[in-house]
């Protein structure tokens, strides 16, 4: 929960410095990237991603260095920053193939009023969403939502981290957090 808190943290610091996309109708694929061999475990050494929406449906698709191995609990999950609001589609892999059950927190903008930022509170809301690893790739799927639909204009993270690391930099040049994280720049969902 911690880590997903200060992930998106991150994410919301990266979305303030990265330039925004011309909106074209054809979004760059993939539009989340990463250097290889950023990372030493080569099952958590996120490559790119891929974010697809149709009216119904967000997927994302992410590619490693290597698939996981047996054994190597992982957190993977992908962070959306739509406006100030912010969404997590996570799940942790246990070691062993298999579709597993995961989720999508949502966090409400930061009340101006308050001196404690959203991003630090508890989600407002959590989703159902199926998560999946095949070969070196991890997917995570879930309804499109009210907030985070196809033609909204986001930011996205996805990272990869042995629990129970903590991602504990805002800025994406470095990568601190006990895995892998790699950054877009705004796009618009299901262009």
């Amino acid at each position: 929960m911690r880590r997903s808190l200060v992930l998106i943290a991150a994410v919301a610091a990266a979305a303030t410095a990265a330039p925004a996309l011309a909106t074209t109708s054809h979004a760059p694929k993939p539009q989340i990237h990463d250097g290889a061999g950023d990372w030493a475990v080569p099952s958590q050494d996120i490559l790119d991603g891929t974010v697809t929406a149709t009216a119904k449906t967000i997927t994302a698709a992410v590619r490693l260095a290597a698939a996981p191995v047996p054994g190597a609990v992982t957190t993977y999950a992908v962070t959306f920053l739509v406006g100030c609001k912010a969404y997590a589609a996570s799940y942790r892999w246990t070691g062993v193939p298999q579709t597993e059950a995961a989720s999508v927190a949502e966090y409400a903008c930061p009340d101006s009023s308050s001196s404690v930022p959203a991003l630090a509170t508890q989600p407002t809301t959590t989703y159902p969403a199926t998560a999946s690893v095949t070969g070196n790739t991890f997917r995570i799927s879930f309804a499109s939502l009210p907030g985070l639909h196809v033609k909204s204009k986001v930011y996205a993270a996805a990272y990869a981290e042995t629990p129970p690391a903590t991602v504990s930099s805002t800025d994406p040049s470095k990568s601190d957090i006990g895995g892998d994280i790699a950054f877009s720049s705004q796009f618009i969902l299901g262009k």
